[in-house]
Protein backbone atom coordinates (compact mmCIF):
# COMPACT_ATOMS: atom_id res chain seq x y z
CA UNK A 1 0.00 0.00 0.00
CA UNK A 2 1.26 3.34 -0.76
CA UNK A 3 0.29 6.57 0.55
CA UNK A 4 0.62 10.36 0.95
CA UNK A 5 0.35 11.10 4.56
CA UNK A 6 1.18 15.23 4.39
CA UNK A 7 2.47 18.13 2.51
CA UNK A 8 3.88 20.72 4.26
CA UNK A 9 4.54 23.82 2.34
CA UNK A 10 4.69 28.18 3.01
CA UNK A 11 1.03 27.76 2.39
CA UNK A 12 0.51 25.78 5.15
CA UNK A 13 0.06 21.81 5.61
CA UNK A 14 -2.49 19.64 3.89
CA UNK A 15 -2.94 16.35 6.11
CA UNK A 16 -4.53 12.93 4.14
CA UNK A 17 -6.19 10.74 6.06
CA UNK A 18 -5.61 6.86 6.20
CA UNK A 19 -9.02 5.66 5.42
CA UNK A 20 -8.99 3.57 2.31
CA UNK A 21 -11.93 3.43 -0.09
CA UNK A 22 -12.07 -0.45 -0.78
CA UNK A 23 -8.26 -1.95 -1.55
CA UNK A 24 -7.09 2.03 -2.62
CA UNK A 25 -7.55 5.71 -1.68
CA UNK A 26 -9.13 8.18 -3.03
CA UNK A 27 -8.74 11.83 -1.83
CA UNK A 28 -10.47 14.88 -3.37
CA UNK A 29 -8.84 18.30 -2.89
CA UNK A 30 -10.97 21.61 -3.55
CA UNK A 31 -10.20 25.60 -3.58
CA UNK A 32 -10.61 28.41 -5.19
CA UNK A 33 -8.35 29.84 -7.81
CA UNK A 34 -4.58 30.30 -6.82
CA UNK A 35 -5.12 27.65 -3.27
CA UNK A 36 -2.41 26.08 -4.98
CA UNK A 37 -3.54 22.74 -6.07
CA UNK A 38 -2.36 22.10 -9.79
CA UNK A 39 1.42 22.92 -8.14
CA UNK A 40 0.51 20.35 -5.15
CA UNK A 41 0.05 18.07 -7.63
CA UNK A 42 2.78 19.02 -9.97
CA UNK A 43 4.94 18.89 -7.24
CA UNK A 44 4.14 15.31 -5.85
CA UNK A 45 5.00 14.04 -9.51
CA UNK A 46 8.29 15.53 -9.43
CA UNK A 47 9.52 14.40 -6.39
CA UNK A 48 7.93 10.71 -6.88
CA UNK A 49 9.62 10.05 -10.41
CA UNK A 50 12.08 7.61 -10.46
CA UNK A 51 14.63 8.84 -11.75
CA UNK A 52 13.59 11.93 -10.31
CA UNK A 53 12.65 14.57 -12.39
CA UNK A 54 12.98 17.17 -9.78
CA UNK A 55 13.68 18.27 -5.78
CA UNK A 56 11.20 20.00 -3.71
CA UNK A 57 10.98 23.81 -3.09
CA UNK A 58 12.13 26.15 -0.33
CA UNK A 59 10.03 25.24 2.87
CA UNK A 60 8.38 21.64 1.12
CA UNK A 61 8.58 18.74 2.67
CA UNK A 62 6.40 15.14 2.16
CA UNK A 63 5.69 12.63 4.42
CA UNK A 64 4.31 8.78 3.17
CA UNK A 65 3.83 5.08 3.78
CA UNK A 66 4.66 2.64 1.82
CA UNK A 67 3.92 -0.97 2.89
CA UNK A 68 3.27 0.66 6.45
CA UNK A 69 6.32 1.96 6.72
CA UNK A 70 6.74 5.89 7.14
CA UNK A 71 9.13 7.88 5.04
CA UNK A 72 9.70 11.62 4.86
CA UNK A 73 11.29 13.80 2.11
CA UNK A 74 13.33 15.47 4.84
CA UNK A 75 15.26 12.08 5.55
CA UNK A 76 14.16 9.50 3.15
CA UNK A 77 14.56 11.21 -0.22
CA UNK A 78 12.39 9.85 -3.49
CA UNK A 79 13.71 6.41 -3.81
CA UNK A 80 11.15 4.56 -1.88
CA UNK A 81 8.52 5.78 -4.65
CA UNK A 82 5.36 4.52 -5.32
CA UNK A 83 5.78 1.37 -7.91
CA UNK A 84 3.74 4.08 -10.53
CA UNK A 85 3.34 7.73 -10.53
CA UNK A 86 0.31 8.92 -13.00
CA UNK A 87 -0.24 12.47 -13.91
CA UNK A 88 -3.56 13.30 -15.28
CA UNK A 89 -4.97 16.51 -16.92
CA UNK A 90 -6.67 17.40 -20.22
CA UNK A 91 -6.19 21.24 -19.57
CA UNK A 92 -4.04 23.23 -22.18
CA UNK A 93 -2.70 25.09 -18.55
CA UNK A 94 -1.01 21.59 -17.93
CA UNK A 95 1.71 21.46 -14.89
CA UNK A 96 2.73 17.90 -15.29
CA UNK A 97 6.57 17.18 -16.28
CA UNK A 98 6.53 15.38 -20.01
CA UNK A 99 7.15 11.74 -19.59
CA UNK A 100 10.61 11.00 -19.57
CA UNK A 101 12.13 9.61 -22.92
CA UNK A 102 12.67 5.67 -22.87
CA UNK A 103 16.35 4.57 -23.52
CA UNK A 104 14.60 1.44 -24.91
CA UNK A 105 13.95 0.01 -28.44
CA UNK A 106 10.46 -1.09 -29.72
CA UNK A 107 12.14 -4.46 -30.21
CA UNK A 108 12.78 -4.18 -26.78
CA UNK A 109 9.40 -3.32 -25.77
CA UNK A 110 7.44 -5.88 -27.87
CA UNK A 111 9.89 -8.76 -28.17
CA UNK A 112 11.30 -8.54 -24.91
CA UNK A 113 8.20 -6.93 -22.98
CA UNK A 114 10.63 -4.62 -21.34
CA UNK A 115 9.41 -1.43 -19.48
CA UNK A 116 10.84 1.70 -19.19
CA UNK A 117 13.05 2.52 -16.45
CA UNK A 118 11.22 5.27 -15.21
CA UNK A 119 8.25 4.75 -12.91
CA UNK A 120 6.58 8.47 -13.84
CA UNK A 121 3.79 8.24 -16.29
CA UNK A 122 1.86 10.83 -17.89
CA UNK A 123 -1.35 10.71 -19.77
CA UNK A 124 -2.93 13.40 -21.22
CA UNK A 125 -1.38 16.53 -21.84
CA UNK A 126 1.81 18.04 -20.53
CA UNK A 127 4.00 20.92 -20.61
CA UNK A 128 5.54 20.23 -23.32
CA UNK A 129 2.45 18.68 -25.39
CA UNK A 130 1.87 20.96 -28.84
CA UNK A 131 -1.35 20.31 -30.08
CA UNK A 132 -4.52 19.23 -28.87
CA UNK A 133 -6.88 17.62 -31.23
CA UNK A 134 -8.53 13.93 -31.87
CA UNK A 135 -5.34 12.56 -32.61
CA UNK A 136 -4.08 12.73 -29.40
CA UNK A 137 -7.43 10.86 -28.28
CA UNK A 138 -6.38 8.54 -30.86
CA UNK A 139 -3.10 7.79 -29.43
CA UNK A 140 -3.81 7.27 -25.88
CA UNK A 141 -7.10 4.91 -26.57
CA UNK A 142 -4.93 2.85 -29.36
CA UNK A 143 -2.34 2.53 -26.36
CA UNK A 144 -4.68 1.74 -24.24
CA UNK A 145 -6.04 -0.66 -26.16
CA UNK A 146 -2.56 -2.39 -26.38
CA UNK A 147 -2.06 -2.51 -22.62
CA UNK A 148 -5.30 -4.58 -22.61
CA UNK A 149 -3.62 -7.18 -25.00
CA UNK A 150 -1.14 -7.73 -22.33
CA UNK A 151 -3.59 -7.93 -19.61
CA UNK A 152 -7.41 -8.50 -21.18
CA UNK A 153 -8.63 -9.28 -17.25
CA UNK A 154 -8.87 -5.44 -17.76
CA UNK A 155 -11.13 -5.47 -20.42
CA UNK A 156 -15.23 -5.51 -18.71
CA UNK A 157 -14.18 -2.76 -16.65
CA UNK A 158 -13.70 -0.78 -19.56
CA UNK A 159 -16.59 -1.92 -21.03
CA UNK A 160 -18.89 -0.29 -18.25
CA UNK A 161 -17.18 2.86 -19.02
CA UNK A 162 -18.21 3.06 -22.40
CA UNK A 163 -21.48 1.45 -22.23
CA UNK A 164 -21.98 4.44 -19.52
CA UNK A 165 -20.94 7.22 -22.53
CA UNK A 166 -23.72 5.34 -25.00
CA UNK A 167 -21.66 3.30 -26.99
CA UNK A 168 -22.06 -0.47 -27.63
CA UNK A 169 -18.72 -1.98 -26.00
CA UNK A 170 -16.18 -2.50 -28.59
CA UNK A 171 -14.34 -0.57 -30.45
CA UNK A 172 -13.45 -0.77 -34.28
CA UNK A 173 -9.71 0.08 -35.84
CA UNK A 174 -8.87 0.67 -39.51
CA UNK A 175 -5.35 1.17 -40.46
CA UNK A 176 -3.85 2.52 -43.58
CA UNK A 177 -1.17 1.22 -44.77
CA UNK A 178 2.22 3.02 -46.17
CA UNK A 179 4.50 2.46 -48.90
CA UNK A 180 7.01 1.74 -46.26
CA UNK A 181 4.32 -1.04 -45.36
CA UNK A 182 3.86 -2.38 -48.84
CA UNK A 183 7.71 -2.76 -48.97
CA UNK A 184 8.02 -4.75 -45.85
CA UNK A 185 5.04 -7.06 -47.00
CA UNK A 186 7.02 -7.57 -50.47
CA UNK A 187 10.78 -8.14 -48.93
CA UNK A 188 8.93 -10.49 -46.54
CA UNK A 189 7.94 -12.49 -48.87
CA UNK A 190 10.85 -12.99 -50.99
CA UNK A 191 12.82 -14.02 -48.17
CA UNK A 192 14.83 -10.40 -47.86
CA UNK A 193 13.66 -8.82 -45.00
CA UNK A 194 16.98 -8.68 -43.16
CA UNK A 195 18.51 -7.38 -46.41
CA UNK A 196 16.15 -4.67 -46.83
CA UNK A 197 16.71 -3.65 -43.08
CA UNK A 198 19.82 -3.40 -43.73
CA UNK A 199 20.01 -1.43 -46.94
CA UNK A 200 17.90 1.31 -44.52
CA UNK A 201 20.01 1.77 -41.91
CA UNK A 202 22.33 4.54 -43.62
CA UNK A 203 21.89 7.96 -41.90
CA UNK A 204 20.53 9.32 -44.71
CA UNK A 205 17.30 7.33 -44.58
CA UNK A 206 14.90 9.89 -41.93
CA UNK A 207 11.90 7.19 -41.63
CA UNK A 208 11.16 5.81 -37.96
CA UNK A 209 11.72 2.23 -39.16
CA UNK A 210 15.49 2.73 -40.25
CA UNK A 211 15.69 5.12 -36.52
CA UNK A 212 14.78 1.70 -35.29
CA UNK A 213 16.99 -0.13 -37.29
CA UNK A 214 20.03 1.51 -35.96
CA UNK A 215 19.06 1.42 -32.68
CA UNK A 216 18.25 -2.13 -32.45
CA UNK A 217 20.34 -3.76 -35.66
CA UNK A 218 19.03 -5.56 -38.61
CA UNK A 219 18.75 -9.21 -37.69
CA UNK A 220 16.96 -8.77 -34.02
CA UNK A 221 14.46 -6.41 -35.77
CA UNK A 222 14.01 -9.07 -39.00
CA UNK A 223 13.28 -11.58 -36.24
CA UNK A 224 10.34 -9.53 -34.40
CA UNK A 225 8.88 -8.26 -38.21
CA UNK A 226 9.10 -11.48 -39.56
CA UNK A 227 6.36 -13.07 -37.36
CA UNK A 228 4.85 -10.14 -37.19
CA UNK A 229 4.16 -9.95 -41.08
CA UNK A 230 3.05 -13.96 -40.84
CA UNK A 231 1.18 -13.14 -38.79
CA UNK A 232 -0.98 -10.23 -40.70
CA UNK A 233 -0.47 -12.63 -43.88
CA UNK A 234 -1.17 -11.44 -46.89
CA UNK A 235 -1.08 -7.37 -47.64
CA UNK A 236 -4.45 -6.52 -48.53
CA UNK A 237 -5.47 -5.03 -51.83
CA UNK A 238 -6.23 -1.89 -50.61
CA UNK A 239 -3.96 -1.14 -47.96
CA UNK A 240 -6.57 -1.29 -45.34
CA UNK A 241 -6.08 -3.35 -42.01
CA UNK A 242 -9.46 -3.55 -39.54
CA UNK A 243 -9.77 -5.26 -36.38
CA UNK A 244 -12.47 -4.92 -33.94
CA UNK A 245 -12.16 -5.08 -29.86
CA UNK A 246 -14.92 -6.14 -28.17
CA UNK A 247 -14.86 -5.67 -24.57
CA UNK A 248 -17.38 -8.24 -23.48
CA UNK A 249 -16.56 -11.42 -25.77
CA UNK A 250 -13.42 -13.54 -24.48
CA UNK A 251 -10.34 -12.78 -27.06
CA UNK A 252 -8.97 -15.89 -28.38
CA UNK A 253 -4.75 -15.29 -28.28
CA UNK A 254 -4.46 -14.78 -31.79
CA UNK A 255 -6.74 -11.60 -31.78
CA UNK A 256 -4.43 -9.64 -28.95
CA UNK A 257 -1.51 -10.58 -31.26
CA UNK A 258 -3.05 -8.82 -34.20
CA UNK A 259 -3.73 -5.84 -32.31
CA UNK A 260 0.01 -5.80 -30.95
CA UNK A 261 1.20 -6.26 -34.19
CA UNK A 262 -0.89 -3.51 -35.86
CA UNK A 263 0.50 -1.11 -32.76
CA UNK A 264 4.01 -2.22 -33.83
CA UNK A 265 3.26 -1.23 -37.77
CA UNK A 266 1.86 1.97 -36.73
CA UNK A 267 4.83 2.87 -34.00
CA UNK A 268 7.29 2.29 -37.12
CA UNK A 269 5.65 4.93 -39.63
CA UNK A 270 4.91 1.80 -41.83
CA UNK A 271 0.58 1.97 -40.73
CA UNK A 272 -1.76 4.88 -39.92
CA UNK A 273 -4.62 4.51 -37.92
CA UNK A 274 -7.15 5.97 -39.63
CA UNK A 275 -10.11 5.58 -37.65
CA UNK A 276 -11.37 4.51 -34.18
CA UNK A 277 -15.40 3.42 -34.68
CA UNK A 278 -17.89 3.78 -31.75
CA UNK A 279 -21.55 2.15 -32.16
CA UNK A 280 -24.01 3.79 -29.90
CA UNK A 281 -26.33 1.55 -28.42
CA UNK A 282 -29.47 3.21 -29.81
CA UNK A 283 -28.72 1.95 -33.09
CA UNK A 284 -27.25 4.95 -34.97
CA UNK A 285 -24.46 4.97 -37.19
CA UNK A 286 -20.94 4.24 -35.66
CA UNK A 287 -18.84 7.82 -35.04
CA UNK A 288 -15.05 7.87 -35.35
CA UNK A 289 -13.47 8.94 -32.05
CA UNK A 290 -12.62 12.38 -33.32
CA UNK A 291 -16.19 12.70 -34.52
CA UNK A 292 -17.50 12.11 -30.51
CA UNK A 293 -17.94 14.85 -28.03
CA UNK A 294 -15.12 16.06 -26.26
CA UNK A 295 -16.54 14.79 -23.07
CA UNK A 296 -17.06 11.49 -24.53
CA UNK A 297 -13.34 11.79 -26.13
CA UNK A 298 -12.09 12.73 -22.60
CA UNK A 299 -13.59 10.46 -20.24
CA UNK A 300 -12.53 7.48 -22.49
CA UNK A 301 -9.26 8.42 -22.74
CA UNK A 302 -8.98 9.45 -19.04
CA UNK A 303 -10.04 5.53 -18.11
CA UNK A 304 -8.07 4.28 -20.81
CA UNK A 305 -5.15 5.68 -20.16
CA UNK A 306 -5.15 5.03 -16.20
CA UNK A 307 -5.93 1.60 -16.73
CA UNK A 308 -3.27 1.20 -19.48
CA UNK A 309 -0.82 2.28 -16.49
CA UNK A 310 -2.30 1.63 -13.25
CA UNK A 311 -0.28 -0.79 -11.45
CA UNK A 312 -0.70 -2.02 -7.81
CA UNK A 313 0.71 0.50 -4.97
CA UNK A 314 0.54 3.68 -7.75
CA UNK A 315 0.27 7.15 -7.06
CA UNK A 316 -2.12 9.04 -9.21
CA UNK A 317 -2.56 12.47 -9.89
CA UNK A 318 -5.76 14.04 -11.44
CA UNK A 319 -6.02 17.51 -12.19
CA UNK A 320 -9.37 19.09 -13.20
CA UNK A 321 -11.52 15.73 -14.30
CA UNK A 322 -14.37 17.65 -15.12
CA UNK A 323 -13.13 19.69 -18.27
CA UNK A 324 -15.53 19.18 -20.72
CA UNK A 325 -17.83 16.41 -18.83
CA UNK A 326 -21.86 16.95 -19.08
CA UNK A 327 -22.87 17.19 -15.13
CA UNK A 328 -24.24 13.93 -15.63
CA UNK A 329 -20.66 12.49 -16.37
CA UNK A 330 -19.18 14.62 -13.96
CA UNK A 331 -21.48 12.89 -11.10
CA UNK A 332 -20.57 9.46 -12.44
CA UNK A 333 -16.71 10.17 -12.51
CA UNK A 334 -15.82 8.83 -9.57
CA UNK A 335 -18.59 5.53 -10.30
CA UNK A 336 -15.78 5.19 -13.39
CA UNK A 337 -12.90 5.49 -11.88
CA UNK A 338 -13.69 3.02 -8.95
CA UNK A 339 -14.89 0.71 -11.51
CA UNK A 340 -10.74 1.05 -12.74
CA UNK A 341 -9.37 1.01 -9.52
CA UNK A 342 -11.14 -2.43 -8.35
CA UNK A 343 -8.64 -4.18 -10.61
CA UNK A 344 -5.47 -2.98 -8.11
CA UNK A 345 -4.39 -2.79 -4.70
CA UNK A 346 -2.78 -0.48 -2.57
CA UNK A 347 -2.81 2.87 -4.74
CA UNK A 348 -3.33 6.47 -3.72
CA UNK A 349 -5.58 8.55 -5.88
CA UNK A 350 -5.28 12.84 -5.32
CA UNK A 351 -7.74 14.12 -7.52
CA UNK A 352 -8.38 18.59 -7.26
CA UNK A 353 -11.13 19.46 -8.95
CA UNK A 354 -13.77 22.49 -9.00
CA UNK A 355 -16.70 20.34 -9.85
CA UNK A 356 -19.09 20.42 -6.73
CA UNK A 357 -20.87 17.44 -8.44
CA UNK A 358 -17.64 15.64 -8.10
CA UNK A 359 -16.67 17.22 -3.97
CA UNK A 360 -20.48 16.35 -3.31
CA UNK A 361 -20.22 12.57 -5.62
CA UNK A 362 -17.20 11.76 -3.30
CA UNK A 363 -18.67 12.88 -0.06
CA UNK A 364 -21.65 10.65 -0.62
CA UNK A 365 -19.40 7.72 -1.31
CA UNK A 366 -17.52 8.60 2.11
CA UNK A 367 -14.20 9.80 0.28
CA UNK A 368 -12.18 12.65 2.39
CA UNK A 369 -12.30 16.30 0.86
CA UNK A 370 -10.04 18.55 1.61
CA UNK A 371 -9.78 22.58 1.01
CA UNK A 372 -7.10 24.32 0.33
CA UNK A 373 -6.93 28.36 0.82
CA UNK A 374 -4.65 31.02 -0.78
CA UNK A 375 -1.81 32.54 0.81
CA UNK A 376 -2.51 33.92 4.46
CA UNK A 377 -5.60 31.88 4.50
CA UNK A 378 -4.54 28.08 4.54
CA UNK A 379 -6.45 25.69 5.95
CA UNK A 380 -7.54 21.83 5.20
CA UNK A 381 -11.23 20.49 5.88
CA UNK A 382 -10.68 16.99 7.70
CA UNK A 383 -12.64 14.02 6.37
CA UNK A 384 -16.09 14.68 5.97
CA UNK A 385 -18.23 11.38 5.75
CA UNK A 386 -21.92 11.24 4.76
CA UNK A 387 -24.55 8.78 4.05
CA UNK A 388 -25.87 8.95 0.77
CA UNK A 389 -28.33 11.48 -0.56
CA UNK A 390 -27.45 13.11 2.84
CA UNK A 391 -25.13 15.86 1.11
CA UNK A 392 -26.79 18.13 -1.71
CA UNK A 393 -25.27 20.47 -4.29
CA UNK A 394 -26.21 23.77 -1.96
CA UNK A 395 -24.42 22.60 0.87
CA UNK A 396 -21.36 21.69 -0.86
CA UNK A 397 -20.93 24.96 -2.91
CA UNK A 398 -21.02 26.94 0.77
CA UNK A 399 -19.52 24.36 3.21
CA UNK A 400 -16.34 22.54 0.40
CA UNK A 401 -16.24 25.85 -2.13
CA UNK A 402 -17.34 28.57 -0.29
CA UNK A 403 -19.62 29.77 -2.42
CA UNK A 404 -22.86 30.73 -1.43
CA UNK A 405 -26.20 30.36 -3.60
CA UNK A 406 -28.87 33.11 -3.21
CA UNK A 407 -31.84 32.51 -1.45
CA UNK A 408 -30.58 29.10 -0.43
CA UNK A 409 -32.55 26.61 1.26
CA UNK A 410 -29.79 24.94 2.82
CA UNK A 411 -28.62 28.27 4.49
CA UNK A 412 -31.58 28.41 6.15
CA UNK A 413 -31.74 25.11 7.37
CA UNK A 414 -28.03 25.84 8.69
CA UNK A 415 -28.97 28.69 10.33
CA UNK A 416 -31.89 27.12 12.33
CA UNK A 417 -29.52 24.68 13.30
CA UNK A 418 -27.22 26.96 14.54
CA UNK A 419 -29.49 28.94 16.73
CA UNK A 420 -31.28 26.04 18.11
CA UNK A 421 -28.05 24.67 18.97
CA UNK A 422 -26.43 27.46 20.51
CA UNK A 423 -29.91 28.10 22.45
CA UNK A 424 -29.86 25.14 23.98
CA UNK A 425 -26.73 23.55 24.63
CA UNK A 426 -24.86 26.13 26.99
CA UNK A 427 -22.20 29.34 27.16
CA UNK A 428 -19.38 27.36 24.52
CA UNK A 429 -22.36 26.24 22.24
CA UNK A 430 -23.33 29.33 22.21
CA UNK A 431 -20.45 30.75 21.15
CA UNK A 432 -19.32 28.69 18.85
CA UNK A 433 -22.49 29.30 16.80
CA UNK A 434 -21.51 32.89 16.77
CA UNK A 435 -18.37 31.92 15.41
CA UNK A 436 -20.25 29.66 13.02
CA UNK A 437 -22.13 32.44 12.08
CA UNK A 438 -19.55 34.77 12.21
CA UNK A 439 -17.66 32.84 9.13
CA UNK A 440 -20.88 32.82 7.46
CA UNK A 441 -21.58 36.65 7.36
CA UNK A 442 -18.18 36.82 6.01
CA UNK A 443 -18.31 34.66 3.24
CA UNK A 444 -21.34 37.12 2.05
CA UNK A 445 -20.28 39.71 2.46
CA UNK A 446 -17.05 39.34 0.52
CA UNK A 447 -19.11 38.70 -2.54
CA UNK A 448 -17.36 41.14 -5.40
CA UNK A 449 -19.76 40.50 -7.89
CA UNK A 450 -22.86 38.03 -9.23
CA UNK A 451 -26.38 38.37 -7.33
CA UNK A 452 -27.47 40.18 -4.32
CA UNK A 453 -26.96 38.17 -1.22
CA UNK A 454 -28.92 41.13 1.01
CA UNK A 455 -31.24 39.20 1.69
CA UNK A 456 -29.01 36.28 2.98
CA UNK A 457 -26.57 38.44 4.92
CA UNK A 458 -29.67 39.89 6.84
CA UNK A 459 -31.06 36.66 7.84
CA UNK A 460 -27.66 35.46 9.35
CA UNK A 461 -27.30 39.13 11.10
CA UNK A 462 -30.84 38.31 12.54
CA UNK A 463 -29.63 34.61 13.44
CA UNK A 464 -26.70 36.07 15.52
CA UNK A 465 -28.65 39.41 17.22
CA UNK A 466 -31.05 36.17 18.43
CA UNK A 467 -28.56 34.18 19.62
CA UNK A 468 -26.62 37.28 21.77
CA UNK A 469 -30.33 38.30 22.89
CA UNK A 470 -31.10 34.41 23.79
CA UNK A 471 -30.62 35.04 27.53
CA UNK A 472 -32.70 38.22 27.53
CA UNK A 473 -35.73 36.82 25.67
CA UNK A 474 -35.64 32.93 25.17
CA UNK A 475 -39.35 32.86 23.97
CA UNK A 476 -38.17 34.45 20.75
CA UNK A 477 -39.24 32.29 17.89
CA UNK A 478 -36.49 32.07 14.44
CA UNK A 479 -38.88 30.49 12.19
CA UNK A 480 -40.07 33.68 10.76
CA UNK A 481 -36.35 33.71 9.37
CA UNK A 482 -36.74 30.67 7.48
Amino acid sequence: MFQVDTVSSPRGELKFSRSRNGQNRISIITGPNGSGKTELLATLGRWFSSPSVGGLGPGVSIRWRKNGIAYSSTVSGSEYSPSRVIAQTFSPFSRFAPPRDTPLSLTNIYAEAAEQESNYRCVGIHRRTRYISGELSKQVLERGIYQLTEAPIHTRALGKVIRALGFRDRIDFRYRGSRTARELFVEFRHGRLETYLTDISEPYYRGQLSKEVRRTGAPALATLLHSVLDLLGEYPAKGVFEFTFDFEAGRASEDFARMQALVLLSRLDALRLERCSLSPTNGAKSIDLVEASSGQQQMLCSMFGLMSELRDNSLVLIDEPELSLHPTWQMGFLDRLSSVLEQFNGCHVILATHSPLIAQSGLIKGIEVLRMLPPDYVTTAGPRYHQAGDTSVEETLLDVFGTPVPGSVYLANQLFEIVTEGEREGKESLDEALARLHRLSLLYENREEGPSYGGDLEMIQKAMRLLLQSDETPEENYSDAK
